[in-house]
Formats: C-alpha cells, structure tokens, sequence
C-alpha cells in the first residue's frame, strides 16, 4: 500500500509540474504590499520602485530623480525563488508601516501579466517567458493563453513599444510611411504574429469559453488575426491587400452590433473607437465585408504612437486621411507625450496650443507646459462653424500624447466632415462631452 501511495504521489508531480513551479511563486499584490509595508523608497519619482519577475523570483529596481532624469538602480532580488523565501535589502525600513494598497504602484494591465506570465516587468521579458514554455512538457490553458500573448507581445513590441518592453536596439527603424514594414523586419513581425494566432486557436479549440480581458476566446482569437491585419494596413499596406481574411470570424450578434455602429455614422465620418472590441470588428466588416469604407475608424490609445499618428492622416478603405496641422517632428517618438497644463485664466485655441507643444519653453525633461484653463475648438453646442466652442479643462494636469493629437484633429475638421465617438469621454478631455450629442449608437461632435 505503501509504494503504491509514493507512485501516486510521483504521478501527481509529473501532472502537476508546471502549475505548482507558478503556484510557488507569489502574486504581484503580496508582493508589492509586503515591499512596500517593508520598506521605504524617498524619491520623487511618482512610483517609487519597479518590479520584475523572472524565474529566478521577484526582483525590485529602485528608482530615483537626478536632475530631472529617472535613474533605474541595480536591481534587486526580493523573493528567492529557489529558497522559497523574502530577502533582506539594503534599503531603509519603513518605521511606521501602514496598510498598503498595491493597485497604486502597478497599472492593472501590468498586474494582470505578472500574474499570467512565468516572466514580465522588464524588456524582453516575452523572449523568457517564451523559453520557459518550450521547456514545458504540457501546458494548461492558462500557460498556453500567456504563450500565445508572448508571442504577441513580441510581434508588436519593435513596432509600437506601447508597453516599453523593448530591448533597446530591438525596435524597427520605420518611417513615416504606408509601406515601411518590410524586408527582414516584417518577416519578423508575420512570423511571431503567426505563432500568437496559432496558439490562440489551439486555445480556442481546447476552450471556446476561455475568459480573456475582451471576452471569451473566440473573441479574442479573432482581434488578433485583425491585429495583424491592421498592423499590415498602417505599415505594409500592400501586404495587406494580400492578407485574405477568414469568413465568419465574428459572431452574427457582434456583428449586427457592428452594422448598427457603423450605420450610425454620417457619409465620410472619423469614429474615435476605444478598445479591440470596437475597432476589430469595424475593419473586418470594411475590408472583409465591404461595408461602410467611407468612415475612417482611428482608435483613441493608438494616436499615442507617433506612426499610428502619420497613419491616421492617409487614405485608408475609401476614407480620406484625418487632417492635422502638425508636423511629424512635433510628435515623432517621445516628443511631447506628456503635454503640462498650469491652471491659469487664460484661454487658448488649437493654433496658440500647437505653437505651445511647438516651441514652448522645456524644463530639464524636455516636458513643455501650457498655461491655460480652458481650450477653444472651432465648432459650437449647435453645430455651427465658425465660432469658438469653450471646452473646459478644469481638473487637468497634463495631456498625453494622444489627447492633444486628437484635439489637433479635431480643431481641423473640415467643413461637412463629421467627428463621432463611440462612447463619451471619461478622462482629460471629458470636456469634449458637451458637444458630444446621441445619434443611434454613437456620440456626434457638435451635431
């Protein structure tokens, strides 16, 4: 009885391998609450510390303000994998610890990953993580699910950097064109973009009910073959023309929610789409279905990436490209991703704030500040043009990037071409929602 109980016990840590090695290691919310209640970081920075994790354990980087610049320090092993156990640092202790709330010091999507993957936190960490699987000899469905996101990650990354996960020196060196991912660098990209499409589908396949951020796997395998789709269509257009896309990808239902979105819009509208879900599923039913290629579909976040920006201002489908005054040196890499805004009494339209983000005055950083307290746009509550609508910015500290492009859009609006929204704003710009009026399923700019 005896040696049939140990043949067991062995069986069950074949089968169980890979879950109890992920089980082992603790989560990111004890993690950074334990460091925290620990430890004291006295630095301006407005995140004191960063975290990574690796096979090894959970390490922690320091961070410090010298002369306006963010200084990483070595970083630091904080949870030893191997002996199972926290290690004492070299840092000051916190001497009047308090309760401490994790969710301050990592964005959710962040928290999400570190959870997910078996490494994350720092560049490259997809190229580990993607090691770690191939030397599993099963995985679960969570492990193929973080698999195939790896992979996806590492398709995007040298193009985008969305996340800052980028090795330097990894980036594709684009520029400002249609048809600039090419050669050994688009190779690159369909090759590992491929490999995260196959390993959704092979999810999909075991679950078709998996849960993922947008929904369940169906959903999600289908965003990312339009992904990919899209990728090709901002920087290798004449790939994508190639690109043949799968019948029935989405559900009817989606669908249907789809047409009833895109019908909403006027002939020759721009819709400001907000996520995945609501920018996939228009392009599939505008390339694959021919349907409503008139309305250019721009998402909110991409407009925080200096190529995405360059592409939102070219034809795409049968829409003309997004008229925007601005160079592409204003906005080309980092420049000017963070706009300051000093509470003021002064008012400023598009034309004074571009000459602001132009050639305003730079701190140390680089960062430039605009003293303002409310924006005025070229279209009023009524629809007219002409006049100045007021938009306040009470509350505002600083624009991302992609709010001051999208401002910029808009001030540029071309008589008889109308700007949507599918939903109202909930950020910086939430003074945009007084021009924003219902129309069917979406939200019409000055209409």
């Amino acid at each position: 009885m005896k040696n049939k109980i140990i043949v067991f016990a062995a069986i069950l840590c074949i089968i169980s391998g890979p879950l109890s090695a992920q089980s082992l290691m603790p989560k990111v919310k004890n993690v950074i609450e334990n460091f925290f209640h620990t430890y004291e970081l006295k630095s301006q920075a407005s995140v004191p510390a960063e975290f990574q994790k690796k096979t090894s354990g959970w390490w922690v980087v320091p961070l410090t303000i010298v002369k306006g610049n963010v200084i990483r320090s070595r970083p630091l092993l904080y949870f030893d994998f191997k002996r199972q156990k926290y290690l004492k640092l070299p840092l000051a202790l916190n001497r009047n610890p308090t309760a401490v709330d994790y969710s301050s010091y990592v964005h959710s999507v962040d928290a999400y990953n570190f959870d997910l993957q078996p490494c994350y936190g720092y560049p490259g960490w997809y190229d580990d993580a993607l090691q770690y699987f191939a030397s599993q000899p099963t995985l679960n469905n969570d492990q193929l699910f973080a698999k195939a996101r790896a992979w996806s990650s590492k398709a995007i990354s040298p193009i985008s950097n969305q996340l800052a996960d980028l090795r330097s020196g990894d980036g594709y060196k684009l520029g400002f064109d249609v048809n600039a991912l090419k050669g050994k660098d688009l190779r690159s990209y369909t090759s590992a973009q491929d490999s995260a499409i196959i390993n959704f589908a092979l999810l999909l396949k075991r679950d078709l009910h998996y849960p993922t951020i947008v929904g369940s796997m169906d959903i999600k395998y289908a965003n990312e073959v339009m992904s990919r789709y899209h990728t090709l269509l901002c920087f290798a257009e004449e790939e994508a023309k190639k690109m043949v896309l799968p019948e029935h990808l989405y559900t009817d239902s989606i669908l249907n929610v789809t047409r009833t979105l895109l019908e909403s819009c006027p002939q020759n509208a721009i819709l400001l789409s907000f996520g995945d879900n609501d920018l996939y599923p228009v392009l599939y039913m505008q390339a694959a279905m021919n349907l409503r290629r008139d309305v250019y579909c721009v998402n909110y976040n991409l407009l925080g990436i200096d190529k995405y920006i360059f592409r939102a201002t070219q034809k795409q489908f049968d829409a003309e490209g997004i008229a925007f005054d601005a160079d592409t040196m204003l906005y080309a890499g980092t420049r000017n991703d963070v706009l300051f805004i000093k509470d003021s009494t002064a008012g400023m339209n598009w034309s004074m704030l571009r000459q602001v983000i132009a050639k305003g005055k730079q701190d140390e950083n680089g960062l430039r500040t605009a003293a303002i307290n409310r924006l005025f746009l070229p279209l009023t509550s009524d629809g007219s043009f002409g006049a100045d609508g007021e938009i306040s910015l009470e509350g505002a500290i600083y624009f991302y990037k992609n709010q001051w492009v999208l401002l910029g859009m808009i001030a540029n609006l071309n008589k008889g071409r109308v700007f949507c929204s599918h939903y109202p704003f909930s950020d910086e710009l939430k003074g945009l929602n007084r021009f924003l009026k219902a129309s069917g399923s979406v939200y019409i700019w000055g209409q």
